[in-house]
């Protein structure tokens, strides 16, 4: 079989005969039960699948769903209940990639890395830099500092260094400089590196917290940046700070 019949197999399995239900999420043991494909040749169709919107990940029990690029291309079905911070931010981050032609991140604080979860990149983008399920050092990114905003300075201690234990007589540089750093991303709620990945990529980050059910995500935009002395991109700002207001206002309302 073709590797186009071969992803179309994978997305009959998505399919619900006589419901109008959102289709179900599927592990990967049980598309690998229910394909004849080899398991090697499943885990690499399903990675090129995800990295182009045909499918998603759970990023709890890292299930497979249908995608936020087929389900833009229909209407959408009846909800039992509201969508969750993680599926409004997912949507946020597919179109915000599509309309500004760059790389959109899902991201998890886990321990002191972040985690990411989805992944969501324009076909005119640039190739993105990290798959999905990479960690990266939280302190040293946008999106990271972006979450760690979310926590108190005592938190964000315990997080990076659960040794210390106690603030009193800590004062290393770095820890210093970045809570000094936190304080001014929980004033504006975003931050922004540039050439943070790789020379000529910046990213650019907000944060939302479900204090319901204690959970933060990221929201990361990548994106090619022209060099040292390149414009600020202020039109994806406003885009991200937009989209970040209007699902907090639809999960706090």
């Amino acid at each position: 079989m073709s590797t186009l019949e071969n992803a179309a197999a994978v997305l009959t399995l998505f399919v619900q005969p006589g419901t109008d239900a959102l289709p179900e999420s599927l592990s990967f043991s049980d598309m690998a039960r229910r394909l004849t494909l080899p398991k090697s040749t499943l885990s690499r169709l399903l990675i090129a699948m995800e990295s182009q919107g045909l499918l998603a990940r759970d990023p709890h029990n890292r299930h497979y769903r249908v995608g936020h690029l087929l389900r833009s291309l229909s209407p959408p079905a009846p909800q039992s209940g509201p969508a969750t911070l993680a599926e409004r931010a997912a949507q946020a981050l597919h179109q915000l990639s599509a309309r500004y032609r760059c790389t959109g991140y899902l991201c998890m604080l886990h321990r002191d890395k972040v985690r990411i979860v989805d992944r969501f990149q324009s076909s005119a983008a640039a190739p993105a830099i990290y798959a999905v399920g990479s960690h990266l050092p939280a302190m040293n990114t946008a999106v990271g500092r972006a979450l760690l905003a979310c926590f108190s300075e005592r938190e964000v201690i315990a997080r990076l260094m659960p040794r210390q234990g106690r603030l009193g007589g800590f004062n290393q540089p770095g820890i210093v400089r970045l809570l000094q750093r936190l304080s001014v991303v929980r004033g504006q709620g975003w931050d922004f590196n540039r050439n943070e990945t790789r020379p000529g990529y910046s990213a650019l980050a907000t944060a939302l917290a479900d204090s319901e059910r204690r959970e933060q995500f990221g929201l990361c935009l990548s994106f090619v940046n022209a060099g040292d002395k390149g414009a600020f991109p202020t039109d994806k700002l406003a885009g991200l700070q937009s989209a970040t207001r209007m699902i907090a206002q639809r999960i706090y309302q």
